[in-house]
């Protein structure tokens, strides 16, 4: 099995992770995290809600590794993210 590195392009990233590499989920983590905590804290206003929000990012992620058919793993996060802010702003 391949090492993920932060600097893998999205799509080898997601091919490891659907083979369950954990390497490459943190790879994805490390790099998406911060852009994603910006985005919840900026709409919610709140840290904790943010962090929270993004954390369920993640655990999607995770949970729907296996079944994944796309390369871009950023517009699948952030879109993601804004489902879940628009459910808690509901």
């Amino acid at each position: 099995m391949a090492t993920a590195t932060p600097s893998c392009p999205d799509a080898h990233l997601l091919a490891e992770l659907r083979q369950g590499n954990a390497a490459a989920f943190s790879a994805l983590y490390e790099h998406y995290w911060p852009g994603l905590y910006r985005t919840a804290y900026f709409k919610t206003g709140r840290r904790e809600v943010a962090e929270e929000l993004v954390q369920e990012v993640f655990v999607r992620l995770w949970d729907k590794r296996q079944t994944l058919l796309f390369d871009n793993a950023g517009a699948w996060l952030h879109t993601c993210l804004r489902h879940l802010v628009i459910d808690y702003v509901r």
